[in-house]
Formats: structure tokens, sequence, C-alpha cells
């Protein structure tokens, strides 16, 4: 059995946390939640933030593929040294593999955890270590379970960071070759155990990438207005960034390729990742202001068993209640409070009358927008004469008298 092929997928899942790290790094943070892309700061992470993703990664090779799902992979700040930061990183791996031919099964119990250095000056990665996965792969008889100690470097002095500051939207520069030295050390469960080692060079070769937009991102961390979208050229990946999570939020790659040698070389078909959970999670926005009034403003000659509408809603997608004020004085009362729909029924209403309304929108964090007072005009009540009398009835004969 090619045995070799495991280490593969070690290497790929180690790659994929690595674009989650590279992808962030050199994105100018400036007063934690407002970016600028011309000379910001590179932000500064304290001990204890965090961030949580779920990553999606297909692989597929000569004599080996994966389907693999890295669940709730949490990153955390665990030390701030002078000129790197340790994050340590640790999660869950599921999902099918095939190794050789042979193997045809799917992961277990299965989990990855360690340690990166990122220099502090442009966040560029540095190195990952003390990485351990360990696990199980379940076959149709039989388990053979498994554990990979391995480590990756930048294998230059000083280590390449992929982004050149300042960033600026619309703007297109350059990352250049990505080395990364691997070190791999392991073993497989067998009727006589199979050790693995491998000590290897990888790279990953220039391309371009263009900050294309500022957009608004929702992903299970929450909706964040402040994700910068940056998209590569030859490398088919883009992920986005958000000030506010100081980090990436969303990311998806494709036909990724890591290079051994110009003829040796593998494919990351698919990798996708997305934010779960961080301790810079986005700021809730107020409700949308109430607009679009039914009546319209300044209308004449409404009918008096009209009904009142608007327009609302809310941004985050939260709950919205509405207080309505009606009344014939330029300040209306309060005629209903937390009510949930966008129309309102007054009743009859008085004949050649003004009144005014105000909608005030509330949603479930309490955040209100005000609507304008607007105003309107009953039509005159008009008084028809009687209806004309139609043809009498009564007998057809008869005396008079």
């Amino acid at each position: 059995m090619n045995i070799e092929k495991l280490k593969v997928y070690a290497m790929c899942m180690l790659l994929g946390i690595s674009f989650l790290s590279v992808a962030g790094a050199g994105v100018d943070i400036q007063s934690g939640i407002s970016l600028s892309f011309g000379g910001a700061d590179v932000p500064t992470w304290e001990s204890g933030n965090y961030w949580t993703y779920n990553l999606n990664l297909s692989y597929e090779t000569s004599g080996a593929s994966a389907d693999l799902k890295l669940n709730d992979l949490h990153f955390e700040v665990t030390a701030v040294g002078s000129e790197n930061y340790t994050l340590t990183f640790e999660g869950a791996v599921t999902g099918s593999v095939v190794l050789a031919g042979i193997i045809d099964g799917s992961m277990q119990n299965t989990n990855i955890d360690g340690k990166m250095a990122i220099r502090k000056s442009d966040l560029a990665i540095e190195r990952m270590y003390d990485v351990h996965i360990a696990g199980e792969i379940k076959r149709q008889f039989v388990t053979n379970s498994f554990h990979v100690d391995m480590e990756m470097k930048q294998n230059v002095t000083p280590v390449a960071s992929p982004y050149d500051f300042p960033i600026n939207v619309n703007e297109t520069w350059s990352v250049p070759v990505m080395t990364f030295w691997l070190y791999v050390d392991g073993e497989v469960s067998l009727t006589v155990p199979y050790q693995i080692y491998y000590d290897f060079p990888i790279y990953i070769k220039s391309h371009s990438v263009t900050c294309v937009a500022k957009e608004t991102v929702s992903v299970p961390a929450g909706t964040y207005r402040d994700a910068f979208h940056v998209s590569g050229d030859a490398v088919q990946y883009q992920f986005w960034f958000s000030p506010t999570a100081h980090n990436v939020i969303k990311a998806s790659y494709e036909n990724v390729r890591a290079w051994y040698n110009e003829s040796t070389y593998w494919d990351i078909n698919e990798l996708d990742a997305v934010l779960t959970d961080t301790n810079f999670g986005p700021s809730n926005e107020p409700p949308y202001t109430p607009g679009n009034p039914n009546p319209e403003n300044n209308s004449v000659d409404v009918d008096v068993n009209a009904d009142l509408s608007w327009t609302g809603g809310d941004p985050d997608g939260d709950a919205v209640s509405y207080d309505i004020y009606f009344g014939t004085d330029s300040n209306p009362p309060l005629a209903a409070a937390g009510w949930s729909g966008t129309s309102y029924s007054p009743g009859t209403m008085e004949y050649n009358t003004t009144y005014y309304w105000k909608i005030i929108a509330y949603d479930d964090h309490n955040h209100s927008a005000a609507g304008p007072t607007w105003t309107f005009s009953t039509r005159s009540y008009v008084n028809s004469p009687p209806d004309k009398p139609d043809r009498p009835s009564g007998p057809s004969s008869g005396n008079i008298g």
C-alpha cells in the first residue's frame, strides 16, 4: 500500500490552515473598526483574541483523493512577543479519503492541533509547529488508526509577506514566491506499523492579487459591512477581510497548486472557509428608517376608511416592531405600541380633517429609527339628495272614495 499518500492529506490540511492565516496578513486596520487603505497600521492583536472557522477541503491526484471538513477550527492568540504573535489552533477532521486505491473510508475521531508564529510587523506567517494530527480511517471491514507530527516553516530569511503596504481598493500587487519546508513524522496502524518520515520543500508560485471592492458579507459569525474583497488571478482564490473582525471572515480557493519541483506538484481543488465565531463580532445596526408612507405625505381627498402602511425592516435581519403615532395634532399621540406589521387601520376617520402620523421602528437590540411626521387630509363629506321615488305599486283596479 502506498502510504506515502498520507503525507499529501497532512500537507493539504496544513496548507489549508496556513492559507487562512496568510490571507489576512498585511491588511491594515485603524481604530479597530474602520479601515483606511492608505497607510493605516498593521492590526494589533492581544492575548485572548480568537477566530473559529469551518473549512472544507477537496483534493484529488493520481492514487489519492479526499473531501475533508475541518470543523470548529479555532485560532487563538496565546502570547505576544516583541517581534511575533503565537497562536494555537485546534479542530476536528471529518470526511472521506481514498489512499492508493486500497484504503477507501471515512475519517473518524480525528483531530488536529498546533501552534503558529506570525510576525507582528506585517503578519507574515513564519512557521507552524507542534502540529499533531491523530485519528482513524474507518473502512468497510477494518479501522486503521494513525498519527502524524508536522512542522512547516518559510524557507527564506526574512520570511516573505504576501502583501505590500499600503493597500488600496482597486490596487493590484504581486505576491512573491512562498516557499515552505515541510517535516512529517508519523505512523499508520497496520499489522506491521508503518513509519512515515518526510522532509521536503514546497512552494507556491508568485502571482498577482487585487482588492476589488468593499462589501457586506454574511457569515455564521454575523453580517460584516466592511468586508474588503481580495481576488487572485493565476492562483484562483478570493477572500474577504473585515476590519471589524480583525481577520478574514470568508475565503474561497480553487485549483491552488503547491510545487515540489517543476514536475511534481499537488493540486488543492477547492478550499472554502467561513468564520463561525469570534470575540470581534459585528456591531448591530439600527432598523431601517420607516419610509414610503401610504397615504403619501400631503395627500388630499383620502378615503375615511383608508389604512396606513409603510416600509421598514432591519439590515441585520432582526425582528422589528413599530410604535405608531396618529391623530389630528401635529405632534400625534401614540396609537399603538409594539406593532409587528407594516400596516395599520386607524378605524373610520372624520371627513374633511387633517391627520398626522409617525412610525418609530425598534429591533430586538433596542436600537430604534424614527421616521418623519407625515400628514394627509380626508375627503369632504358629500350630502347627496334622497333617491327619486320609483313607480308606485298598488291595486290595478277599484273605486276611489
